[in-house]
């Protein structure tokens, strides 16, 4: 049996200035699942598609993950 992601809970992402990227905007209206791996991808693309950022971290469980903008890569 498939259960619905639920995003806010599960994980956030934020620009430096502690504002968090809606992820409704961003997602597809039906996930399933993430894992650890597929939420780093979306943290760099969200930060090479907005651009609008120095630093981007993404929040998963209670792990913490710093994007850096100028190659979106994990510190």
């Amino acid at each position: 049996m498939f259960s619905r992601f639920e995003y806010p809970e599960k994980m956030q992402i934020l620009r430096d200035d502690g504002s968090e990227v809606n992820l409704q905007k961003v997602l597809p209206p039906h996930i399933y699942s993430m894992s650890q791996g597929q939420a780093l991808k979306l943290a760099a693309f969200v930060c090479r598609k907005y651009q609008n950022s120095t630093t981007w971290t993404l929040k998963y469980d209670d792990k913490e993950f710093v994007l850096e903008n100028q190659n979106c890569q994990q510190n």
